[in-house]
């Protein structure tokens, strides 16, 4: 099975409660959006999975919020149509040229081989309409991740479902995501600024970090 699949399996075996809307919306998204869009404002959910971020934001009156996915699997699984989630071929984002006035991702950029972010940033900056927002919520390495991993990874992972699915996405993405870990802090800001996007910022958080640039006018 290749990683991709695999985590797509592991996806889908998760409890709701572990990829839910309201796991998910603990990284703030809702107060960053409410502090650099308007509800007429243009957003992308750079991989969404199945869209339950883009149905709430939308049920909150977002009106123009879309998102896209390498994962048709995924995306089946919506009950939004084909116009608002799209499907990303070869690294390709669905969408035209300066569409987006932000763009934000949650737990996406650590799937990505670091040698590939070049070409992902160029494609998001492509997207984003001058001065616009990128926003990222990715894992980080800290005390408190290392020692949620050990326990992921323990032997008693086994007597709990949700658990022995994490350790089965952990496994999956673990060559991408390792990599993201050890050079995040030092390494994925400055490529953003390399590639014409103004540092906005950053907030760490127990388990995560997240990150905003601007898009160079």
């Amino acid at each position: 099975m290749s990683a991709a699949n695999e985590w797509e399996q592991a996806f889908n075996t998760l409890d709701k409660r572990v990829f839910s809307v309201d796991a998910i919306g603990g990284y703030d998204f809702q107060s960053h959006l409410e502090n650099h869009t308007k509800k007429s404002s243009t957003i992308l959910d750079f991989g969404c999975g199945k869209g339950d971020l883009v149905k709430k934001f939308r049920e909150d009156g977002y009106t123009s919020i879309y998102g896209t996915d390498p994962s048709g699997g995924l995306l089946a699984q919506s009950s939004l149509g084909s116009e608002i989630l799209k499907r990303m071929d070869n690294g390709m984002i669905p969408f035209p040229d300066n569409t987006f006035d932000f763009v934000y991702c949650s737990g996406v950029l650590h799937h990505i081989e670091w040698g590939l972010y070049p070409g992902v940033l160029t494609e998001l900056k492509r997207v984003l309409k001058p001065g616009g927002i990128f926003l990222w919520s990715e894992p980080r390495n800290s005390l408190w991740r290392k020692l949620g991993h050990m326990a992921v990874l323990s032997p008693f992972r086994k007597f709990n479902r949700n658990v022995d699915a994490l350790a089965a996405c952990l496994r999956a993405e673990w060559p991408t995501y390792y990599p993201w870990l050890v050079r995040e802090e030092k390494e994925f800001v400055p490529l953003c600024q390399q590639l014409g996007f103004i540092f906005q910022g950053s907030e760490t958080k127990m388990f995560t970090v997240i990150g905003l640039v601007k898009n160079e006018k």
